[in-house]
């Protein structure tokens, strides 16, 4: 049995009107519908985002404490809340910028196809933890989650036994 399941695009056509912001766009922003204005937050400069993309084709961006104190229709994320050393601080911080009403359109990559699979799966324990302890990317337990991923590319992504 196959499932027609809407694209993220598609998704976005339909439900993000009217002003939005969308965080971590990079080269590939999510259409959203007709008419509707977009502003790109991401953590890195355009310079940076056209070395990390080897591409110049990337979205008009700025940082996202730009956007402090403004409320949107819609705030886009996609694949970007897994990279966060606090989920749930990062999330509150997301919701902050959606109008009462306005939507938070998120996607997360399928574990079952990335080098993560072999990672052992983060209960929601160490998440509430994280945001107990006001965990941010600076602290050891932050960088270590780096180390975990990069052990996962490593040990499954294929680069086992291969050298520069």
């Amino acid at each position: 049995m196959t499932l027609n399941i809407a694209s993220r695009n598609d998704i976005g056509e339909l439900f993000c009107k009217g002003e939005g912001l969308e965080i971590g766009a990079g080269c590939l922003p999510t259409s959203v519908a007709k008419g509707s204005v977009i502003h790109f937050a991401d953590k890195r400069t355009p310079d940076e985002l056209r070395t990390y993309f080897s591409t110049n084709d990337i979205v008009n961006v700025q940082s996202l404490s730009v956007f402090e104190g403004q409320e949107f229709d819609f705030v886009i994320a996609h694949h970007v809340l897994e990279h966060s050393a606090n989920v749930i601080q990062t999330l509150i911080h997301w919701i902050s910028f959606v109008k009462d009403g306005g939507i938070l359109f998120l996607s997360l990559p399928n574990r079952h196809i990335t080098p993560d699979a072999s990672r052992l799966l983060t209960p929601p324990t160490h998440f509430l933890l994280d945001y107990a302890y006001q965990i941010t990317e600076d602290d050891y337990e932050s960088r270590e989650h780096i180390c975990s991923f990069l052990w996962g590319w490593i040990d499954v992504g294929g680069l086992e036994g291969k050298s520069k």
